[in-house]
């Protein structure tokens, strides 16, 4: 399946956040989306998955307008994890995660939405969480709800938007190894993150965003060089290789 974006624009009255931004995202592959605060990651993401209109531009699966799909249709492709979900902390983390399988769902829950709901929830973790109301969990348990229920959704297409803002260093790693798992099974993902190592080591592709605009869009190692990160966030970096592995770090004595 590819998913395709071609240049997507996005206003908030009559400020414009992305300007012409145009993508492509295959099965199997990780697609990072970085960039400093206020350079449009996080309204790019929301116009691919729908929850604003983009102001220009055209999304398409396969070829086919995304357009002229259903939203229940489009919801069985795209998955969405956002940053937080306000308006469902009445709820219990299992009707959290339940709410996955609506595009599923005709009548009522079968058996197997419910063995679906409880692998996604043993997946991240958080089904000791079950009967919480999500507003008694903490904010890094709250994401990992949020991820639950999108695995249970059960798409080809996965978009994060920042999974790992609130979780520590353990949780960080597991999100992102879940993520090589979901593209090795031939999923694509697309996913907005500040770590730059985590990009670094985890994306196939990488985008770089500026301004509203897509600096750059590649190969990790052409996109994330040293001069193209000072550029578009002003801070010198250090690049340190250690076996086959690379690292990135802030040059504390240029800060």
């Amino acid at each position: 399946m590819i998913f395709e974006a071609d240049k997507i624009s996005v206003r908030y009255g009559s400020h414009e956040v992305v300007h012409q931004v145009s993508l492509s995202l295959r099965s199997g592959e990780v697609l990072c989306v970085i960039g400093p605060n206020g350079s449009g990651k996080s309204s790019l993401v929301k116009a691919l998955a729908g929850v604003v209109d983009p102001f220009t531009g055209r999304l398409s699966l396969d070829g086919s307008p995304l357009s002229s799909r259903s939203r229940k249709e489009i919801a069985k492709h795209i998955g969405y994890v956002p940053q937080n979900l306000h308006y469902l902390t009445s709820s219990t983390v299992l009707e959290v995660v339940i709410l996955g399988r609506r595009p599923h769902v005709h009548w009522s829950l079968s058996l197997h939405d419910l063995q679906v709901v409880e692998e996604a929830m043993k997946r991240v973790h958080v089904s000791h969480l079950a009967d919480k109301l999500l507003s008694e969990t903490s904010g890094g348990e709250r994401q990992r709800v949020f991820l639950a229920r999108t695995l249970a959704q059960e798409p080809d297409i996965f978009l994060f938007d920042e999974p790992t803002s609130s979780l520590d260093i353990k949780h960080q790693i597991e999100v992102f190894s879940m993520i090589k798992w979901l593209s090795a099974l031939g999923k694509a993902v697309l996913v907005v993150v500040h770590d730059l190592n985590f990009a670094y080591h985890f994306a196939d592709r990488v985008l770089l965003m500026h301004g509203g605009h897509g600096v750059t869009l590649g190969k990790a190692d052409d996109v994330m060089t040293k001069e193209r990160i000072f550029e578009v966030y002003g801070v010198s970096m250090e690049f340190l290789r250690s076996g086959s592995n690379m690292y990135i770090f802030p040059e504390w004595d240029k800060v």
